[in-house]
C-alpha cells in the first residue's frame, strides 16, 4: 500500500523544523546619470546661495515689518487692526473659495443653445403694425410681410440653389 499524502498535522509546526531555502539577493538596477543634463559650476551654486540668502532676509524683513505694524496698531488703534484682520480673512475665503471656469458647457447655457435653435426652425407670424392716428385727413395701415421659413428638408440642386444663388 502507498502512504497517504502528508497532512496539515504531518507537516513541521516550528520554523526551525523548516528546510532551509536560499532567496536570491535582490539588486536594484543600477541607474545611469543623465549625460545630457548640464552640471552647475562652483561660480553658478554660489550665485544661488546668494539670490537664496537674499530672498530670505527680504522675506524676514517683511515680516518684521508687519509684526511692527501690528504692534504700533494694538498700541494706537486696536479696532483698525480687527478691520485689517478681518479683510485679511475675507480676502483668504475669496481665494479658497475661487472656482476654476468650467472647460464644458452648462446645462443652462445647453438649454438655451436648444431654445435657440429650435426657434430658429418655428415659422414666423405676419407681424401687422398700425401707425398711431395723427390729426391727418387719413390713417395708413402698413403691414409688413416676414418670409416664412419652409420645414421640409431641402436637399440636392434646391439645396446648392439656396446656398449659391439666394432662393
Amino acid at each position: 500500500m502507498e502512504k497517504p499524502a502528508k497532512v496539515a498535522k504531518d507537516l513541521p509546526k516550528v520554523a526551525k523544523d523548516l528546510p532551509e531555502t536560499q532567496e536570491p539577493e535582490v539588486v536594484p538596477p543600477f541607474k545611469k546619470k543623465n549625460p545630457t543634463k548640464r552640471v552647475m559650476s562652483d561660480k553658478q551654486k554660489d550665485n544661488l546661495k546668494k539670490g537664496l540668502e537674499a530672498l530670505k532676509k527680504k522675506r524676514e524683513d517683511q515680516k518684521k515689518a508687519e509684526e511692527e505694524e501690528e504692534k504700533m496698531m494694538k498700541e494706537h488703534n486696536p479696532q483698525a487692526l480687527e478691520e485689517k484682520s478681518a479683510q485679511q480673512y475675507e480676502k483668504a475665503i475669496k481665494q479658497k473659495k475661487a472656482l476654476p471656469t468650467p472647460k464644458f458647457a452648462l446645462r443652462s447655457e445647453l438649454v438655451a443653445f436648444k431654445n435657440e435653435l429650435l426657434s430658429m426652425y418655428k415659422p414666423s407670424e405676419i407681424v401687422k403694425e398700425v401707425v398711431k392716428e395723427v390729426p391727418v385727413d387719413r390713417v395708413v395701415e402698413v403691414v409688413k410681410q416676414v418670409e416664412v421659413p419652409t420645414t421640409r428638408v431641402v436637399s440636392g440642386k434646391e439645396l446648392l440653389d439656396r446656398i449659391f444663388f439666394n432662393k
